[in-house]
């Protein structure tokens, strides 16, 4: 292992643990303190611009409205500040010291865990392309530690087809020697990716000390799966430990606009949120080890009480079995250090979108957890802000609808210059246009801030600026992605909007497998999907134009945003403009300039299971010998 190695926690007295919890608090209290400072500071300003609208009682609406609003973007300003300053010193965000490099430790890997991917109907080849790469790799790795791992491939596929397919490239790898790899396909798919881990830990979980979860396109390293399992044996207070996952292998213009966007940025937020949150940190539910005896004692999940979507089974269950883990006074930390752990993501807007009406059903459905007792404010903080990164969006549409609606109003009415009979000096309409600039420019900086402090530490740094493809090139991606999503952004407001209003309508999503790959969209299903956003456009410039035309100008972007977006979607969602920006050297990351050999094992490995065609009879299950171990429901779902 040639990288950093940092404990999180090596010196267990009770004066150093009182300490670290004494910074945990201090540092919560700085964040929070930042976050609401600068949301008074703008909520004045506000309220003053505020007094230029004519139609008193949309001030308050409008005043409530923005400063929600602000202080959600306030969140992640702060936290991308702070990893800045942490990348910027070179200092670890956990512990608060440099950076050294270290020689591998002495300690070798003693107990047993498990890597575990749970799938549901994935492409054969892509799962278990992956499991095999990350196998070899771990188990021709110098330490010679491999075999203190065994791999699962959890299958909840309901296509006998598919489930056939899954055990034949099973008993395949099997027999070219990986026999710690083995296959369970689960009868029914009770309580879907939750319920899939659950029974795993009751049937094996014994014969663990930690579990790494994956996800069906997750990749990691043998260098990290190692670094996490060492991390978790030498913490003892830690249950989870959380990686930072990379983007990879994206072939369409959007997905390599998102995977330059995250791998530019990403760092920042990562280090930041580690810093931030310390032992309080969230789980995203993949990518992340596991302490099994932690998450048996405390993560069974019951279901909540009502009526889907509220209530019945909790579809994003990763945040609450942070919380539940937190609640019983374990660690749950982010290592963003660690940076060989990829993951993929859907292709498309349509398919990205297509996820996110699932999580923002499973997002909101926290919000009935709230306040139920034993969980710590920080869970409950992730629960809010989890649920804020899709309320966010009918909250701006309804201050731009406010806004709208002021300026139609004061169009429509005719101002009285002497409202008082005995006026002497006329009442003239009161401009704040300048203080509009100012509130314009204060947003934009907490909008794109993180933008400039990322570009300037990878600038900054001759290595970071090669593996990004020089410095030109760079700065010319980052340009293009903040235009792209700025346009893509008002599309994004409208469909999250209509997941929450169908939320709150009582509407249930499914869910199905997600859309992995793809070359191309019609335009015609694109025209189909986002259409009528570029009929609310038309409606809504043509009326700004008949009423204020000065205000058409301020809604310009967003506008222009909406009208185009069957367009954007149709575009970006095309493979061959993804390799032609890739020729030219655009929204390059380094793992495409410079790939670690995992990366090129995973595709060569898919690439073969591919091209494999073999006769299948029968293929079971390849199962080790189970030692069931009871898994009871936490406390906090006990009432149902």
């Amino acid at each position: 292992m040639n990288k950093d190695y940092a404990e999180l926690q090596t010196d267990m007295s009770p004066t150093k643990q009182q300490k670290r919890n004494y910074s945990g608090y201090l540092r919560t209290g700085v964040f929070w303190s930042l976050v609401i400072t600068s949301s008074i500071w703008m909520a004045r300003d506000i309220s003053y611009i505020l007094q230029s609208v004519d139609t008193v009682w949309l001030r308050p609406i409008m005043f409530v409205i923005f400063v929600s609003c602000f202080t959600w973007i306030c969140v992640p300003f702060w936290i991308a500040v702070a990893g800045f300053f942490v990348n910027l010193l070179r200092i670890n965000p956990l512990i608060l010291e440099r950076h050294l490099p270290l020689q591998p430790p002495a300690t070798q890997v003693s107990q047993k865990h498990a890597v575990i991917m749970p799938i549901y109907a994935e492409p054969a080849p892509l799962v278990f392309g992956a499991m095999a790469a990350m196998y070899d790799a771990l188990y021709n790795h110098p330490s010679n530690e491999g075999g203190q791992f065994d791999f699962y491939l959890l299958s909840d596929t309901r296509n006998p087809d598919i489930a056939l397919e899954e055990a034949s490239f099973c008993q395949v790898l099997r027999k070219e020697g990986r026999e710690n790899l083995f296959y369970r396909h689960r009868e029914k798919n009770t309580a879907r990716k939750a319920g899939n881990i659950e029974d795993f830990v009751k049937r094996w979980g014994a014969r663990y000390e930690s579990m790494l979860i994956l996800d069906a396109d997750s990749i990691m390293s043998a260098d990290d799966i190692l670094q996490l399992a060492l991390l978790m044996e030498g913490n003892p207070q830690a249950a989870l430990l959380q990686t930072s996952p990379r983007v990879v292998f994206a072939k369409t213009l959007f997905a390599r606009l998102i995977q330059f966007t995250s791998r530019l940025y990403g760092q920042l937020f990562s280090y930041g949120a580690s810093f931030w949150h310390g032992a309080s940190s969230n789980y995203w539910g993949h990518n992340a080890i596991i302490r099994v005896e932690a998450f048996r004692q405390n993560c069974g999940l019951g279901e909540l009480p009502g009526n889907p979507p509220f209530g019945g089974q909790i579809l994003s269950h990763d945040f609450v079995e942070a919380a539940l883990l937190r609640s019983a006074g374990w660690g749950v930390y982010l290592i963003p250090w660690l940076e060989d752990s990829y993951e993929q993501i859907p292709p498309t807007p349509l398919d990205f979108l297509q996820r996110d009406k699932r999580w923002s059903q499973g997002n909101l459905q926290h919000l009935k957890l709230l306040f139920r007792p034993q969980l710590l404010i920080s869970s409950r903080t992730f629960f809010v802000l989890g649920a804020m990164a899709y309320l966010s969006s009918p909250l701006w549409l309804l201050l731009l609808l406010c806004s709208t609606l002021s300026t139609v109003l004061e169009a429509m009415r005719e101002h009285v210059y002497f409202p008082d009979k005995y006026q002497l000096f006329p009442s003239w309409p009161i401009s704040r246009e300048e203080d509009a600039f100012i509130l314009f420019g204060a947003t934009a900086l907490v909008l794109f801030g993180a933008k400039f402090g990322a570009l300037f530490l990878r600038l900054t740094d001759k290595k970071q600026r090669i593996l990004f493809g020089r410095p030109i090139k760079l700065i010319s991606s980052a340009v293009a992605e903040t235009i792209f999503f700025t346009l893509l952004a008002p599309t994004m407001m409208l469909y999250h909007t209509w997941f929450v209003a169908n939320t709150f309508l009582g509407r249930i999503v499914s869910w199905n497998t997600q859309q992995r790959d793809t070359d191309y969209m019609s335009f015609s299903l694109a025209l189909r999907s986002a259409g009528w956003i570029s009929l609310v456009a038309l409606a809504w410039s043509l009326l700004l134009y008949v009423m204020s035309p000065s205000e058409l100008l301020w809604m310009g972007p967003i506008l222009l945003g909406m009208l185009t977006s069957p367009l954007l979607i149709w575009v970006v969602s095309d493979s061959s403009l993804g390799t032609k920006a890739r020729h030219y050297g655009l929204f390059l990351v380094p793992e495409e300039t410079s790939p670690h050999p995992i990366l090129l094992q995973v595709q060569t490995s898919e690439e073969r299971l591919k091209n494999l065609t073999f006769p299948v009879s029968h293929c079971p299950d390849y199962i080790p010998t189970e030692k069931y171990q009871e898994m009871s429901a936490h406390p906090l779902f006990r009432w149902v």
